[in-house]
């Protein structure tokens, strides 16, 4: 946000329990993106036809990633988070280049939402707490339409991000950890 256009080579995957706010504080996130920022499922992601990423800067994938479909996608969302360039392809049009901006996070309720190498440079996991009780998220909510979201990106815009390096891998998480270890083959 304080680099418009600005490309991270790596994404986040936030998952927990149902109902834990991922998606409420997501959304308010790409609420601050307006019309360069989406929403995608499972069906979006799997479909050939891509134009849904087209001059986006943020996706949230909620709930993109199942156990049979981790590593079919493995390969495909590597190159969404840190190509360069996305390839759209729209229906009855010629395929063609764009330069990649996305940033994207993925949601998930599951325990292993995504397959992720030993190695992993891409994924910052985060494990949510859990779920908290109803008037939580109402006020939550209520916070956020209420000058909430501009107060929290007036926060974000101050924040000293000089040391930060755009381009070095994830932070490495205990959940990333975790989510690591329940990927790996039996014979490891």
């Amino acid at each position: 946000l304080q680099n418009l256009g600005a490309k991270m080579p790596t994404a986040v995957i936030m998952h927990g329990d149902e109902g834990s706010g991922k998606n409420l504080f997501w959304e308010c996130v790409a609420s601050l993106y307006g019309e360069y920022a989406t929403v995608v499922g499972q069906d979006q992601l799997e479909d050939k036809f891509n134009d849904w990423i087209s001059k986006r800067l943020f996706v949230i994938g909620d709930e993109v990633l199942s156990r049979q479909e981790m590593r079919h996608l493995k390969g495909k969302l590597k190159a969404m988070i840190s190509g360069k360039t996305i390839q759209i392809n729209t229906k009855m049009m010629p395929v063609r280049a764009e330069a990649n901006h996305v940033n994207m996070v993925f949601l998930s309720n599951e325990l292993q939402p995504n397959a992720l190498d030993a190695s992993d440079r891409r994924y910052c996991v985060v494990w949510t707490p859990p779920k908290q009780d109803r008037a939580y998220y109402k006020a939550v909510a209520d916070c956020a339409e209420n000058g909430g979201r501009e107060a929290f990106y007036e926060y974000l815009l101050k924040r000293d991000l000089s040391a930060f390096d755009s381009h070095g891998p994830a932070p490495t998480t205990v959940a990333k950890v975790e989510l690591i270890d329940l990927g790996r083959p039996n014979p490891e």
